[in-house]
């Protein structure tokens, strides 16, 4: 196939659906050999963070001479972003300038698809079921690494992680758990019990697992449940630790629009390779990811990494990072803009809490569109509901999705919110606007915030972030920096 034909392919399998479960893609994996599950690799679950540190790993892995593996999802832009390869500091360097260096090509892409489509065939005959689109990408994922000849591989799940299609490594390396928060109930459970043990279910027999408190982002009753179901995980399994990450290993904290500098605490039996004493090792790393959660997330990659990269390969690889359409200023000023992902409760929080420290006493205008199977109105809630900002407009819209809330039910429920809100007085002025049509919306808002002088937020959906990041990288040429 060339490129078109494995795209449609891969299209035609969305039919699919998505569905957890092991037993298509071990299937699928053993036909096609068990590419790269001899690899050493980093896996990573959670429910909010885990992208970013995906990226800062296996950036820092590249810096330390690795060539490196990396796989991530949704994308952003191009279908490619979600599997790339790194394999020096300099390879690092490029991709945080060129956002496209590193994917898989085109040519390489439609190969490894027509492999696994080889496999599918020979599935089927076998009374397999069909594998899912994502199945499919990740086996994809799998051989490139190995035709790459990657050192090591760091995974991001997709969706929980115990039957998530990533989950078919035997053996990795190091198991490393973000913030966990309440997203796909459907899917993953009704309770924190039962999410937190999905995502524990990547945990296997020897791996070394890092792990976020849970005090720094849950309630006492969650964190607590958190903190159990991954420490007997650890014990279930016969694995090691947990290393438990918290913020107070994070010091002297400096930030602004441009970028976060800081020091972290590493544990130092871990980070330097052949020492065995117990002493912490403290370095300054600065990043230009912005959000009130990349410090953790950046200690959390560090962790990961401890014992396999030096110090100064950590520095680099968090310095040269960049991980789009999370708390991204993507235009300076006329207005300034911002775009973040959050699409849950816990995302939404973070982006408060972001906005708070960032843009307190900014005035804002608030470009929002959600799937409708989130807990929107909650999300919308946390995002307008603080006093640090003042909001001078709110424009709703549909994104290009399915599943996507018509723009019409979001204004109301913005309505009803800036209606009710007891905290800015000026909220109950604002009356939001609504357009199905993404680019339309992104227009009035831009138009909007040039014209009451205020910022530009956008928010609720990956998705949205995605096609509105291209439509103002289009009127800027390129995002700036």
């Amino acid at each position: 196939m060339n490129y078109s034909e494995a795209r449609a392919f891969l299209d035609s399998s969305m039919k699919f659906g998505s569905k957890l479960g092991l037993e298509r893609m071990s299937g699928l994996m053993s036909i096609l050999g068990e590419p790269a599950m001899d690899t050493p690799c980093i896996h990573i679950a959670g429910t909010n963070g885990k992208g970013s540190v995906t990226t800062m790993t296996g950036n820092i892995l590249a810096c330390s001479g690795f060539r490196t593996g990396i796989y991530t999802s949704p994308y952003i832009h191009r279908f490619s972003e979600r599997i790339r390869v790194l394999g020096s500091a300099e390879d690092v360097r490029k991709f945080s300038v060129d956002e496209s260096f590193g994917e898989i090509g085109e040519s390489e892409l439609a190969a490894c698809i027509t492999e696994v489509k080889d496999a599918v065939v020979l599935m089927l005959e076998e009374g397999y079921e069909h594998p899912t689109e994502f199945e499919i990408v990740t086996a994809a994922a799998f051989l490139y690494f190995e035709k790459m000849s990657c050192e090591y591989i760091v995974l991001e799940t997709g969706l929980g992680g115990r039957l998530d299609s990533t989950n078919v490594v035997r053996s990795p390396l190091v198991c490393v758990i973000t913030a966990i928060g309440y997203d796909h109930m459907d899917r993953l459970g009704n309770s924190i019990r039962e999410i937190a043990t999905e995502k524990a279910g990547i945990i296997k027999s020897g791996s070394r697992v890092i792990m976020l408190d849970p005090d720094d982002y849950a309630g006492p009753d969650d964190a607590g449940v958190i903190r159990d179901m991954i420490e007997k995980a650890v014990i279930d399994k016969n694995a090691i630790g947990p290393f438990v990450v918290s913020r107070d290993r994070i010091t002297d904290l400096k930030y602004s629009l441009e970028g976060q500098s800081f020091f972290l605490q590493l544990f130092g039996s871990s980070v330097n390779e052949g020492v065995k004493d117990d002493r912490d090792v403290r370095i300054q790393v600065s990043t230009s990811l912005l959000g009130s959660f990349q410090p953790v997330n950046c200690l959390l990659a560090a962790a990961a990494v401890s014992g396999i990269s030096r110090p100064d390969s950590i520095v680099e690889g968090i310095k040269a990072s960049r991980w789009p359409g999370r708390f991204e200023v993507i235009r300076q000023d006329s207005p300034l803009v911002i775009i973040d992902g959050a699409h849950n409760l816990q995302g939404a929080s973070a982006l408060r809490d972001s906005l708070e420290k960032f843009c307190s006493g900014m005035d804002m205008v608030f470009l929002c569109g959600v799937m409708r199977d989130k807990d929107y109105k909650a999300i919308l809630s946390e995002v307008l509901g603080s006093n640090s900002y003042n909001i001078k407009g709110v424009i709703c819209t549909r994104p290009d999705n399915p599943r996507a809330l018509p723009s019409a039910e979001l204004a109301s429920v913005a309505q009803e919110i800036l209606d009710n809100s007891s905290i800015n007085s000026y909220n109950n002025l604002v009356k939001p606007l609504y357009f199905d049509n993404v680019r339309k919306a992104l227009g009035s808002a831009f138009d909007l915030a040039v014209s009451m002088k205020s910022a530009l937020m956008i928010f609720g959906s990956l998705y949205m972030a995605g096609e509105v990041r291209q439509m103002i990288c289009e009127r800027n040429d390129k995002p700036e920096r």
